[in-house]
């Protein structure tokens, strides 16, 4: 959903999720964030959204943790 309460894209299928929480006699383990998940190659994009980023010559992105491996992933997108 967008900021402004409108539906932007639907997904379906199988949900992975990014960790395991396992308990058992009192104590538990988790790994990873357990209430977030993943629908593979599931989204359909139900509207554009416009928006003004950048300008007529082009965007600028900054990254946090930058090298050539993410940089090139970037670029390639």
């Amino acid at each position: 959903m967008g900021a402004n309460g409108e539906v932007i894209a639907v997904a379906q299928g199988p949900i992975s999720t990014g960790g395991t929480d396992v308990s058992a006699s009192g104590s538990s383990v988790r790994t990873s964030i357990t209430t977030s998940g993943r629908v593979p190659n599931g989204a359909i994009v139900e509207r554009d959204i416009c928006t003004d980023i950048g300008d007529e010559t082009g965007l600028k992105v900054i990254l946090n943790t930058p090298d050539f491996t993410m940089a090139a992933r970037t670029a390639k997108q």
